[in-house]
Protein backbone atom coordinates (compact mmCIF):
# COMPACT_ATOMS: atom_id res chain seq x y z
CA UNK A 1 0.00 0.00 0.00
CA UNK A 2 1.33 3.46 -0.95
CA UNK A 3 2.26 5.83 1.87
CA UNK A 4 2.32 9.56 1.23
CA UNK A 5 2.93 12.67 3.29
CA UNK A 6 1.02 15.80 2.33
CA UNK A 7 2.52 19.22 3.09
CA UNK A 8 -0.25 21.79 3.45
CA UNK A 9 0.28 25.52 3.73
CA UNK A 10 -1.57 27.10 6.62
CA UNK A 11 -2.97 29.61 4.12
CA UNK A 12 -5.27 26.91 2.78
CA UNK A 13 -7.17 27.06 6.09
CA UNK A 14 -8.00 30.76 5.69
CA UNK A 15 -10.79 32.49 3.82
CA UNK A 16 -10.66 36.24 3.25
CA UNK A 17 -9.89 37.88 6.58
CA UNK A 18 -10.76 34.73 8.55
CA UNK A 19 -7.50 32.94 9.52
CA UNK A 20 -9.17 29.57 10.17
CA UNK A 21 -12.39 28.97 8.25
CA UNK A 22 -14.46 25.87 8.99
CA UNK A 23 -15.46 25.53 5.33
CA UNK A 24 -11.82 25.44 4.27
CA UNK A 25 -10.85 22.86 6.89
CA UNK A 26 -13.77 20.65 5.86
CA UNK A 27 -12.82 20.97 2.18
CA UNK A 28 -9.30 19.77 2.98
CA UNK A 29 -10.65 16.94 5.12
CA UNK A 30 -12.98 15.79 2.33
CA UNK A 31 -10.07 15.62 -0.12
CA UNK A 32 -8.07 13.53 2.36
CA UNK A 33 -11.04 11.23 2.94
CA UNK A 34 -11.45 10.65 -0.81
CA UNK A 35 -7.80 9.69 -1.06
CA UNK A 36 -8.08 7.50 2.02
CA UNK A 37 -10.89 5.57 0.35
CA UNK A 38 -8.37 4.56 -2.34
CA UNK A 39 -6.43 2.60 0.31
CA UNK A 40 -3.57 5.07 0.61
CA UNK A 41 -1.73 5.57 3.90
CA UNK A 42 -1.64 9.28 4.68
CA UNK A 43 0.22 11.68 6.94
CA UNK A 44 -0.10 15.46 6.89
CA UNK A 45 2.16 18.34 7.89
CA UNK A 46 0.40 21.66 8.31
CA UNK A 47 1.98 25.09 8.17
CA UNK A 48 0.91 28.15 10.15
CA UNK A 49 1.11 31.00 7.63
CA UNK A 50 -2.59 31.78 8.09
CA UNK A 51 -1.90 32.71 11.72
CA UNK A 52 1.76 33.74 11.93
CA UNK A 53 5.27 33.09 10.63
CA UNK A 54 8.03 33.38 13.19
CA UNK A 55 10.56 34.48 10.57
CA UNK A 56 8.49 37.60 9.79
CA UNK A 57 8.59 38.91 13.36
CA UNK A 58 11.52 41.32 13.57
CA UNK A 59 11.55 42.76 17.09
CA UNK A 60 11.00 39.62 19.16
CA UNK A 61 13.62 36.93 19.70
CA UNK A 62 13.47 34.50 16.76
CA UNK A 63 13.42 31.42 18.99
CA UNK A 64 10.41 32.73 20.92
CA UNK A 65 8.64 33.69 17.69
CA UNK A 66 9.29 30.28 16.13
CA UNK A 67 7.83 28.47 19.13
CA UNK A 68 4.77 30.69 18.87
CA UNK A 69 4.56 29.66 15.21
CA UNK A 70 4.68 26.00 16.26
CA UNK A 71 1.68 26.47 18.51
CA UNK A 72 -0.11 28.04 15.54
CA UNK A 73 0.69 24.96 13.44
CA UNK A 74 -0.70 22.78 16.23
CA UNK A 75 -3.89 24.88 16.18
CA UNK A 76 -4.28 24.17 12.45
CA UNK A 77 -3.60 20.50 13.12
CA UNK A 78 -6.33 20.41 15.75
CA UNK A 79 -8.83 21.99 13.37
CA UNK A 80 -7.93 19.50 10.65
CA UNK A 81 -8.23 16.64 13.14
CA UNK A 82 -11.68 17.86 14.13
CA UNK A 83 -12.74 18.19 10.49
CA UNK A 84 -11.56 14.66 9.69
CA UNK A 85 -13.28 13.24 12.76
CA UNK A 86 -16.54 14.92 11.70
CA UNK A 87 -16.25 12.84 8.50
CA UNK A 88 -15.55 9.66 10.50
CA UNK A 89 -11.91 9.50 9.40
CA UNK A 90 -9.69 7.82 12.00
CA UNK A 91 -6.86 10.23 12.74
CA UNK A 92 -4.38 11.30 15.39
CA UNK A 93 -2.45 14.50 16.08
CA UNK A 94 1.27 14.09 16.76
CA UNK A 95 3.00 17.16 18.17
CA UNK A 96 6.62 18.03 18.80
CA UNK A 97 5.66 20.08 21.85
CA UNK A 98 4.24 18.68 25.10
CA UNK A 99 0.52 19.38 24.79
CA UNK A 100 -0.73 16.07 26.09
CA UNK A 101 -4.31 17.22 26.70
CA UNK A 102 -5.07 17.08 22.99
CA UNK A 103 -2.07 15.63 21.16
CA UNK A 104 0.55 12.96 21.65
CA UNK A 105 4.26 13.71 21.47
CA UNK A 106 5.80 12.50 18.22
CA UNK A 107 7.56 9.14 18.33
CA UNK A 108 8.79 7.84 14.96
CA UNK A 109 7.95 4.17 15.50
CA UNK A 110 4.45 4.95 16.82
CA UNK A 111 3.73 7.41 14.01
CA UNK A 112 4.87 4.84 11.44
CA UNK A 113 2.67 2.18 13.05
CA UNK A 114 -0.35 4.48 13.12
CA UNK A 115 0.06 5.38 9.44
CA UNK A 116 0.48 1.74 8.42
CA UNK A 117 -2.60 0.76 10.43
CA UNK A 118 -4.70 3.18 8.41
CA UNK A 119 -4.89 6.24 10.64
CA UNK A 120 -4.31 9.67 9.15
CA UNK A 121 -1.44 11.13 11.19
CA UNK A 122 -1.29 14.92 11.45
CA UNK A 123 2.04 16.40 12.47
CA UNK A 124 1.81 19.76 14.23
CA UNK A 125 4.90 21.89 14.77
CA UNK A 126 8.49 21.39 13.72
CA UNK A 127 9.92 20.98 17.21
CA UNK A 128 12.94 23.20 16.63
CA UNK A 129 13.33 26.94 15.98
CA UNK A 130 14.79 27.99 12.62
CA UNK A 131 13.34 24.82 11.06
CA UNK A 132 10.62 25.40 8.48
CA UNK A 133 7.58 23.18 8.04
CA UNK A 134 9.08 22.16 4.66
CA UNK A 135 12.05 20.67 6.50
CA UNK A 136 9.76 19.11 9.08
CA UNK A 137 7.68 17.57 6.27
CA UNK A 138 10.75 15.91 4.76
CA UNK A 139 11.93 14.61 8.15
CA UNK A 140 8.49 13.26 9.03
CA UNK A 141 8.11 11.70 5.56
CA UNK A 142 11.38 9.84 6.02
CA UNK A 143 10.41 8.84 9.58
CA UNK A 144 7.26 7.09 8.38
CA UNK A 145 9.00 5.72 5.26
CA UNK A 146 6.71 7.60 2.88
CA UNK A 147 6.90 6.71 -0.81
CA UNK A 148 6.37 10.32 -1.80
CA UNK A 149 6.03 13.82 -0.34
CA UNK A 150 3.26 15.88 -1.88
CA UNK A 151 3.63 19.63 -1.51
CA UNK A 152 0.43 21.49 -2.35
CA UNK A 153 0.84 25.08 -3.49
CA UNK A 154 -1.05 27.88 -5.23
CA UNK A 155 0.39 27.06 -8.67
CA UNK A 156 0.35 24.00 -10.92
CA UNK A 157 3.87 22.81 -10.16
CA UNK A 158 7.47 24.00 -10.45
CA UNK A 159 8.11 26.73 -13.04
CA UNK A 160 11.27 28.11 -14.60
CA UNK A 161 10.24 31.55 -13.27
CA UNK A 162 7.46 33.09 -11.21
CA UNK A 163 4.18 32.31 -13.03
CA UNK A 164 2.43 35.09 -11.09
CA UNK A 165 4.72 37.66 -12.75
CA UNK A 166 5.59 36.08 -16.10
CA UNK A 167 2.87 34.79 -18.42
CA UNK A 168 5.42 32.80 -20.44
CA UNK A 169 6.67 30.86 -17.41
CA UNK A 170 7.17 27.16 -18.19
CA UNK A 171 5.84 24.46 -15.87
CA UNK A 172 7.94 21.31 -15.63
CA UNK A 173 6.40 17.84 -15.51
CA UNK A 174 9.53 16.08 -14.23
CA UNK A 175 12.81 17.25 -12.74
CA UNK A 176 15.83 15.70 -11.09
CA UNK A 177 17.28 17.03 -7.85
CA UNK A 178 20.34 18.23 -9.75
CA UNK A 179 18.23 20.15 -12.26
CA UNK A 180 16.43 21.95 -9.44
CA UNK A 181 19.73 22.97 -7.87
CA UNK A 182 21.38 23.97 -11.15
CA UNK A 183 18.46 26.21 -12.12
CA UNK A 184 18.00 27.51 -8.56
CA UNK A 185 14.31 26.65 -8.66
CA UNK A 186 12.30 27.50 -5.54
CA UNK A 187 10.74 24.16 -4.68
CA UNK A 188 11.17 24.40 -0.91
CA UNK A 189 13.81 25.75 1.42
CA UNK A 190 17.31 24.43 0.76
CA UNK A 191 17.63 22.52 4.04
CA UNK A 192 14.49 20.54 3.26
CA UNK A 193 15.53 19.92 -0.33
CA UNK A 194 19.04 18.82 0.66
CA UNK A 195 17.66 16.18 3.04
CA UNK A 196 15.15 14.93 0.44
CA UNK A 197 17.89 14.71 -2.17
CA UNK A 198 20.27 12.85 0.14
CA UNK A 199 17.65 10.23 0.96
CA UNK A 200 16.10 10.11 -2.53
CA UNK A 201 12.63 11.11 -1.34
CA UNK A 202 10.40 11.84 -4.38
CA UNK A 203 8.59 15.18 -4.17
CA UNK A 204 5.41 16.03 -6.05
CA UNK A 205 4.54 19.74 -6.26
CA UNK A 206 0.98 20.46 -7.34
CA UNK A 207 -1.78 23.05 -7.03
CA UNK A 208 -4.33 22.74 -4.27
CA UNK A 209 -7.84 22.44 -5.72
CA UNK A 210 -10.90 20.24 -5.42
CA UNK A 211 -9.98 16.74 -6.54
CA UNK A 212 -6.24 17.45 -6.61
CA UNK A 213 -5.20 14.50 -4.43
CA UNK A 214 -7.07 11.99 -6.58
CA UNK A 215 -5.55 13.58 -9.69
CA UNK A 216 -2.07 13.13 -8.21
CA UNK A 217 -2.90 9.47 -7.55
CA UNK A 218 -4.39 8.77 -10.99
CA UNK A 219 -2.47 11.12 -13.31
CA UNK A 220 1.34 10.60 -13.28
CA UNK A 221 1.84 13.88 -15.14
CA UNK A 222 -0.14 16.03 -12.72
CA UNK A 223 2.02 18.75 -11.15
CA UNK A 224 5.82 18.37 -11.08
CA UNK A 225 7.62 15.23 -9.91
CA UNK A 226 11.16 15.62 -8.57
CA UNK A 227 13.19 12.47 -8.04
Amino acid sequence: MKTILIKLSGEFFSQGQIPIAETQALAIAKEIKLLKQKKVNIAVVVGAGNIMRGARIKNIDRVVADYAGMTAAIANGLILQGALQSLNVDCVLDTTLHVSQFGQVFKPERARSNVQSGKVVIFGGTGLPYMTTDTAAVVFALSIKADQLIKLTKVNGVYDKDPMRYHNAKCFTKLTYDQVLAANLRVMDMSAFAIAREHKLPIRVAKWSNGCLLKILKQPGYGTLIK
